[in-house]
């Protein structure tokens, strides 16, 4: 009886470690397969977010309307056309007979040269677009969380294509970028010393088809061109400059509005001093042209800054109406059929209760504000 009684003691004790093993070995598996479809799941999701930043970046940035290849492309067609302007000043230059008409050439050369110079502004100030445009799609690609080289073992043809193509993306993104920084250094390189070889052109054809008598005449016709030139830049970024403010007032963005004052006063400075240091070399009446016409770029900028104090809203009230009608039109434009991928930024800034923007401080209010401006600029 003791031993029958041992022996199922002992059966029951081995039987029970064996289930007690078994329950652990069972609880181990359960554990590892957990960790593993854990890791699978996050591995998924890290290639879905990379995957993610690479397509929004390629088409926002770089294959959309508003992208860098379509910008780069009409930054280099202007180029041609600011080329093609030389061709024709130089054509100029190549004087036949003694019969010259040296006022229809100046006529004809110093529109085409102020035309030059202020396209030179404006291809300066476009460069620099597609450079922040370039600098902010690549900061979104190096925000990507990196991918490890466990990642997805079982797929990493498939992880390691979409790498490739990331790279290959921030490589064209990085090209598109730069082009513009380049050619526009030619560019400036090119400008003053060619405005300067046509005249000495100029001279030196009139000189080898014996008058003489035009070359004083058109010495001064040169320094007349060059006082010009060095002002006509500074009345080209003014007017720039109250544009964007005009269109900033119409939008009530305050706190770009703000930024935009400091920059033009900057601007208004500037220009003063040029018109100032051409004073002796040109016409009082041009010289009276020029400063009327800063004047009036500087009151009207002032201007604007005035007319939003008068509206007398604190800054969360601006902003609050600011928000309401972006959110409007925007709601309008994602509910056509017309694509635009930033709908869901959209729904998100719209979101935001009227009586939220109260409690907001100075920068949050000019996140929001900011927020509906990229959206606005990238319609």
């Amino acid at each position: 009886m003791k031993r029958r009684t041992f022996f199922l003691k002992s059966f029951f004790l081995i039987g029970l470690s064996f289930v007690l093993d078994q329950g652990a070995l069972a609880s181990d598996d359960l554990a590892s397969r957990e960790a593993a479809a854990a890791k699978l799941m996050s591995d998924a999701n890290l290639l879905s977010q990379f995957s993610g930043r690479y397509k929004s970046v390629r088409d926002h940035y770089v294959v959309g309307e508003g992208g860098l290849q379509k910008s780069v492309q009409t930054w280099l067609k202007d180029v041609d056309f600011w080329m093609d302007i030389w061709f024709k000043v130089l054509a100029y230059g190549d004087l036949a007979g003694s019969d010259v008409n040296l006022s229809a050439i100046q006529s004809n050369i110093e529109p085409l040269l102020k035309e030059q110079e202020i396209l030179l502004v404006l291809l300066v100030e476009e460069s620099h677009k597609i450079r922040e445009m370039s600098d902010i799609a690549l900061g979104i690609l190096q925000k990507a969380l990196p991918i490890a080289p466990d990642t997805l073992p079982q797929n990493r043809d498939i992880v390691d294509r979409a790498i490739e193509r990331t790279n290959d993306l921030k490589q064209s993104i990085t090209i598109l970028g730069a082009t513009p920084d380049k050619r526009i250094r030619e560019l400036a390189k090119l400008a003053e010393p060619g405005r300067d070889g046509v005249i000495a052109k100029l001279r030196a054809n009139l000189l080898t088809i014996g008058r003489a008598d035009l070359v004083t005449q058109l010495d001064r016709v040169g320094l007349i061109l060059k006082a010009e030139m060095i002002i006509d830049p500074y009345l080209t970024k003014l007017e720039s400059d109250e544009r964007k403010m005009s269109k900033q007032f119409i939008f009530l963005q305050v706190f770009a509005m703000q930024e935009t004052l400091l920059q033009s006063r900057h601007d208004c400075s500037r220009t003063k001093d040029a018109i100032e240091s051409v004073k002796t070399e040109l016409p009082p009446s041009l010289i009276k042209a020029s400063q009327d016409r800063s004047d009036i770029l500087c009151r009207t900028i002032e201007n604007y800054q005035q007319q939003m104090t008068e509206l007398n809203m604190s800054l969360s009230e601006i902003v609050k109406a600011q928000s309401s009608q972006f959110a409007e039109f925007f709601a309008t434009r994602c509910k056509s059929n017309a694509p635009f991928p930033y709908c869901e930024k959209v729904a998100l800034l719209a979101s935001i209760k009227p009586e939220e923007f109260s409690h907001m401080d100075d920068n949050r209010l000019k996140f929001v504000e900011n927020s509906w401006r990229n959206i606005q600029d990238q319609q």
